[in-house]
């Protein structure tokens, strides 16, 4: 393997991620310990695997360097070969606490957890070792932290090999497996794979994959090799295709009952003995795999293995997976192995991309709305690097996840100014997190360009320095006395219903403003909390104000939390609301409650707005690029399009100024005479008295259909 990035960028990633080098020591050179059965407490691990297996010494070894480490008071107790039940089993018994450890694959706790589908992504990963970096380091930890929500604590990530195709013919290109019936496990992501590439995929039990093959049920089948050698596949099949395109990863996982009862002294040992295993577990697998490529080739199966051409030709074909499977493995976990396995690649090229920073909320309440804005992004990123990208050089989207927490906000923007390859970055959803962010902009010099996030002061800030924030979205000065004359379209006593931080504060006083230009003031003022739970001093508030329409400043979870509230409290409300709760999950959480009830929100795009020929050639570039229609996955389209012309209105800027130095990017933003977008026309987008792209005349009133798409309120059935 080439050097796995440059000093420079090696000390980046150690700074970023964190990951840890083990020695490479032999399974021998560990501790057996033998300690007394009637001393100390036992701790019971199962697994599904043989003693003999690379998993099953592993799950040994790292009995004996417990009980070593903690000197026979805590010892633990290895039963394998699933003699504590099946893998669905003994995890349930984990959760329970009725067993201690569990060590299962992965593609068994997607079932609980589908974020654990990541090492199943095909052609994902660049090489084994990039993987095992990735599982050792933030990814692998961010994908462990989330089997807490289960009553689990994930140790490490060990596997039993990466998959291989096998079948009665050489499989050197995708359209090799065009039309092959090919055995799979019950898994949509290998469904959807195999289907991507023009074969019928057949779920059968593990146990009956080789007489299905060897009777022609099926054509080909993916495994490791130990599964292929120990289930006899190699006996009925004439062709091993080593392609290494996926990782049958398995996850090390403690009770957190058990976890809870240890001392921290005795779960920082556990946590330690796993991870030392981990290095050790894999190097056995690669010396038993040598082996059993030996005892395939002698059974007479030819042995092809893939080039990196014809990888990537693979890669090529299957990259929108891991995006369309982005909502169930996790923004937060794909962006961050986006990030890193692109400066992987900076370390493997002689030229370097045009990198565009992305800073949002990919992992909490506003996760539906910062995936919106990242796939406008890469669609304008796709299309612009087709066309032979700017200045000469590709662009690329680095991500990284802000949790709508504003110090993390301003954290990110730092890590991301601090590389001179990122030329900008976007910002995301919440006007908290990017208030934050605008003084650092300023102060480091760096173009900070806004998709979403509506807090008036964004842009107008007093400062004695040219100002780097851009914004293309809604303005509060104007989107506020927008809702209040829609609310008075409705009725004319108001309830302001308000976020209860810097976004709902900041709009208040346009709120204010326009209704007494109206004559009317507000019957009820109520600030919301975020998290709120306790909804009965509002419905209260709201029973004795006694309001004609409700005005929303809210987000999606706080606003599903209200709409439920008055449902069950039988109250008829017609509610006009900013688009904060297009951002999340408002319409799941809301499904079944009456229709009348769904509140109308602001909203800037809409493809039904545009004309047709302008519309279907977005939508077919999506697809080209997720396998989805953009109406289909219900992301709130707004995002989508306003960070789809900003990257655009970026390259425009870049090119104008002749070079990615951010002084110059930023004064050529304030002199873009014109750009067609998919929003509108923009004439003069950014001038230095005024960065907002868009104007109160682009506003407009839609709502969830019965489908839970966003479309213009005129159109809605």
């Amino acid at each position: 393997m080439k050097r796995f990035v440059s000093p420079l960028i090696g000390l980046l990633l150690c700074a970023l991620v964190g990951w840890s080098w083990w020695p490479a020591l032999h399974f021998a050179q560990l501790p057996v310990a033998a300690p007394s059965p009637e001393h100390g407490v036992v701790l019971r691990l199962g697994h599904n695997m043989p003693r003999a297996s690379a998993l099953g010494m592993a799950a040994d070894q790292f009995a004996a360097a417990f009980a070593e480490a903690t000197k026979g008071n805590v010892r633990i107790e290895v039963f394998p070969e699933g003699s504590l039940g099946n893998d669905l089993e003994m995890v349930e018994k984990a959760r329970s606490g009725a067993l201690d450890l569990v060590l299962v694959p992965t593609a068994k706790m997607s079932l609980f957890l589908p974020a654990m589908q990541y090492p199943d992504l095909p052609f994902y990963f660049p090489t084994p070792e990039l993987l095992y970096r990735l599982l050792d380091g933030e990814p692998g930890q961010l994908l462990l932290a989330k089997l807490r929500a289960f009553d689990l604590v994930g140790l490490t990530f060990l596997g039993n090999g990466f998959k291989q195709f096998t079948a009665n013919r050489p499989l050197y290109r995708p359209e090799d497996l065009e039309g092959l019936k090919v055995r799979v496990m019950k898994s949509r992501l290998i469904q959807e794979q195999f289907q991507d590439l023009g074969a019928k995929p057949l779920a059968i039990e593990f146990r009956e994959t080789r007489q299905a093959l060897a009777d022609g049920v099926v054509d080909a089948q993916e495994n490791p090799l130990a599964a292929i050698v120990a289930m006899g596949i190699h006996q009925v099949q004439s062709h091993l295709t080593m392609s290494d395109h996926a990782y049958l990863a398995y996850v090390m996982m403690a009770s957190a009952k058990t976890f809870a009862a240890l001392s921290d002294g005795e779960q920082t040992r556990l946590m330690q003995a796993a991870r030392a295993i981990t290095p050790l577990q894999r190097e056995e697998t690669g010396r038993q795999e040598q082996r059993l490529l030996e005892q395939i080739q002698a059974a007479g199966v030819r042995v092809n293995r893939l080039s990196a051409a014809e990888r990537h030709r693979f890669a090529t074909r299957l990259r929108h997976l891991p995006f369309q499977f982005e909502e169930s493995i996790g923004s937060d976990l794909l962006s961050k192995t986006e990030e890193l396995l692109q400066l992987w690649q900076m370390g493997q090229n002689s030229i370097s991309d045009i990198v565009i920073g992305l800073d949002t909320d990919l992992s909490l309440s506003g996760t539906m709305g910062g995936r919106s804005i990242k796939r406008g992004a890469m669609v304008a990123i796709e299309e612009i690097n087709r066309a032979g990208g700017v200045l000469g050089r590709k662009l690329v989207l680095r991500a990284r996840d802000n949790m709508a927490i504003p110090g993390r906000g301003e954290e990110n923007l730092r890590v991301l100014a601090a590389d001179h390859s990122v030329v900008a970055v976007i910002g995301g959803m919440h006007s908290t997190v990017v208030k934050g962010q605008t003084a650092w902009a300023n102060s480091l010099k760096i173009p900070l360009l806004i998709a979403w996030a509506a807090g008036a002061d964004i842009v107008e800030q007093d400062t004695q320095v040219a100002s780097h924030v851009f914004r293309l979205s809604a303005n509060d000065r104007y989107a506020g006395p927008f809702l209040v004359d829609k609310a008075l379209e409705q009725g004319t006593s108001v309830a302001l219903i308000l976020e209860n931080t810097l976004w709902g504060r900041s709009i208040l006083p346009y709120l204010q403003e326009r209704l007494r230009e109206k004559n009317r003031v507000p019957v009820l003022v109520d600030w919301v909390n975020r998290g709120e739970s306790d909804w009965g001093g509002h419905m209260e508030a709201l029973r004795v104000s006694r309001p004609d329409v409700a005005l929303w400043v809210l987000n999606a979870d706080e606003g599903a939390g209200w709409l439920r509230a008055v449902a069950e409290h039988r109250m008829d409300l017609p509610v006009i609301s900013h688009w904060g709760i297009t951002g999340g999950q408002f319409f799941e959480k809301t499904r079944g409650l009456p229709a009348v009830l769904h509140p109308s929100f602001l909203h800037t795009f809409a493809l039904s707005k545009l004309e047709r020929s302008r519309a279907q050639a977005f939508q077919e570039r999506y697809r080209e690029l997720f396998d989805q229609d953009p109406e289909e996955v219900h992301l709130p389209q707004t995002g989508m399009a306003h960070a789809y012309d900003l990257i655009h209105l970026l390259a425009v800027a870049i090119r104008q100024a002749g070079t990615t130095e951010r002084a110059a990017v930023r004064d050529a933003l304030e002199r873009i005479p014109f750009h067609a977008g998919l929003i509108k026309n923009y004439r003069l987008p950014f001038v230095p008295a005024h960065h907002d792209a868009l104007e109160r005349s682009d506003y407009f009133l839609a709502r969830f259909d019965p489908g839970g798409a966003i479309v213009p309120l005129e159109v809605v059935p």
